[in-house]
């Protein structure tokens, strides 16, 4: 009972913090005049506001939940040795820190975007393509604020941290397709289908995108690895083996972080 009211103080605290951050109102601003800009411009167009929706938040979750849980981390260490003095869990302050974290990003990024959306066209529009984009937001906000703690965790230097949270969003948003395509075009004389079908699961943001597509069966959208993943997998099962895929990326990265940050010298 003592450990779930720790607990529920750490989350509270942490909620509180996030949700009164300078930053967390400027990400649900941003998101609201994009949107806003985006459904307007393409409101005759459903495709054409999801397939936008969709780019706009692969472009800055991944980016802002990796920039901001780092900062978050890496500037809560004073804070972390004046809780641990109190005789608090190492478990519960790190599942309350993340929690609070990716829950108050994931306030700000709904109530961004589904504003817009639902301002502009309604509530009998397509409602259940909200849900899906948001919902997806949200996995993709957990699964970068768990990276970033592990990098927190791995790198002491503010410099360095933030150095490396960059480059870490670079590759999989824009250096992973490259190389993607580069290996296509090398090795164009063997047969690619199972090797590039591998290499799509090892990058998150192309999982999302995956998932997104294959939900709302939007084969005019699709690229070359998303085609791939319906050719081989179908619709149904690789909507599920990628939503399996990004639970993977969740827990993996977290649970490491987790066991560094119990060993961990504050």
């Amino acid at each position: 009972m003592k450990t779930f009211k720790t607990f529920q103080v750490i989350f509270s605290f942490e909620i509180y913090e996030n949700i009164r951050s300078r930053w967390l109102i400027f990400n649900t601003v941003a998101f609201f005049l994009f949107s806003s800009i985006l459904i307007y411009y393409g409101n005759s167009e459903p495709l054409s506001v999801i397939s936008s929706l969709l780019n706009l938040s692969l472009l800055i979750l991944p980016l802002f939940s990796l920039l901001f849980g780092s900062i978050s981390f890496i500037e809560s260490m004073p804070y972390f040795e004046f809780i641990l003095i109190r005789d608090v869990k190492r478990s519960i302050l790190f599942l309350g820190k993340y929690l609070g974290i990716s829950l108050g990003l994931s306030f700000s990024y709904i109530i961004g975007l589904g504003i817009s959306y639902i301002s502009i066209l309604g509530f009998s529009n397509n409602l259940i393509h909200l849900f899906s984009l948001l919902s997806f937001g949200v996995l993709l906000i957990f699964l970068f604020i768990a990276i970033s703690f592990l990098l927190s965790i791995l790198i002491q230097k503010k410099e360095l941290l933030y150095g490396f949270t960059l480059f870490c969003w670079f590759y999989f948003y824009i250096l992973y397709d490259l190389l993607i395509i580069a290996f296509s075009v090398l090795y164009r004389d063997y047969p690619l289908e199972i090797p590039i079908l591998i290499l799509v699961f090892l990058n998150p943001i192309d999982l999302v995108r995956i998932a997104t597509l294959l939900q709302f069966k939007l084969s005019n959208l699709m690229g070359f690895g998303t085609a791939l993943f319906q050719k081989v997998l179908g619709d149904t099962s690789g909507f599920w083996i990628s939503i399996f895929c990004l639970s993977l990326w969740i827990c993996i990265p977290l649970f490491i972080a987790y066991k560094k940050f119990l060993k961990k010298d504050l």
